[in-house]
């Protein structure tokens, strides 16, 4: 039998940049436009990377360290469609 979502779906991109972060290449484009796009359309998205000597000053107020992924891991195995029972 499938698991329900309890919430809002809740995805973790890991990336090496991220914009308006660090830019080094396109990946940081795709990261910053997709975790935008995901959260607009009501999912928890958030972005993981490392925290690069050349991140922007005028953002480091809005990043967060993480000691650890527990609230990630505590969303429990989910079916990988909403209407998957078996």
């Amino acid at each position: 039998m499938g698991h329900r979502l309890n919430g809002p779906l809740k995805i973790l991109i890991v990336a090496s940049e991220a914009m308006p972060f660090a830019k080094t290449g396109g990946l940081a484009d795709v990261v910053g436009a997709l975790s935008k796009s995901l959260v607009d359309i009501g999912v928890d998205a958030r972005v993981m990377m490392p925290k690069h000597a050349r991140i922007k000053n005028e953002h480091q107020e809005e990043l967060e360290t993480l000691d650890n992924l527990g609230e990630f891991r505590q969303a429990g195995p989910v079916s990988r469609r909403p209407d998957d029972d078996t």
